[in-house]
């Protein structure tokens, strides 16, 4: 999932930043698994036997681009 919102140039006009785009972002990754498997992960492979391996990570990122 990624959102972002990037600044209209009215609310940052008079100042510093007047000539800049600005938008904020953020992104996730493996948010959310549908399965009725009962154990961590139902992607580990290895014919449907995890072996108490870990589960795939979420991962989270958020962040800003300015463009001068």
């Amino acid at each position: 999932m990624n959102l972002s919102y990037e600044f209209p140039q009215r609310l940052i006009q008079g100042t510093f930043l007047a000539k800049t785009k600005i938008r904020l972002f953020m992104n996730g990754e493996n948010l959310v698994t549908f399965t009725s498997y009962s154990a961590f992960d139902p992607e580990v492979g290895n014919q449907g036997v995890d072996g108490g391996r870990f589960p795939v990570a979420k991962m989270y990122s958020a962040g800003i681009n300015l463009t001068f």
